[in-house]
């Protein structure tokens, strides 16, 4: 467990595979060395990657943008990025602002990963 600014970041990784369990608040604090923590992931070879959002308490606007910087680092390896078990609030703030095409969204990490 990693402790950043407000948040506990977990990972679980599986060859390219990473599964990315957020506790806490991803804000303007927290989402550049969050980028940070993900890309060292992408460098290591995990390029396919699950954010966990079921502990998420709170998202600004930054925290989105993390996300979408961490899609198109992944995407540029060849990688991906989804948004896994996000609570109904997240769901609304990613409907509001357009990224569900981008990030896309699964009821579980295992959903997932299973694509």
């Amino acid at each position: 467990m990693t402790r950043l600014p407000n948040l506990s970041v977990g990972v679980c990784t599986d060859l390219a595979r990473a599964v990315v369990r957020l506790d806490g608040e991803l804000d303007v604090a927290s989402s550049d060395p969050l980028v940070q923590h993900l890309s060292q992931l992408l460098f290591q070879g995990h390029t396919q990657i699950v954010i966990d959002l079921a502990h998420l308490m709170f998202c600004d606007a930054a925290g989105l943008g993390a996300f979408v910087r961490i899609s198109r680092l992944a995407r540029a390896q060849g990688g991906w990025l989804r948004i896994a078990a996000p609570l109904p609030r997240m769901t609304r703030i990613m409907i509001i602002a357009r990224l569900t095409t981008t990030l896309p969204r699964y009821e579980t990490p295992q959903d997932a990963l299973a694509g």
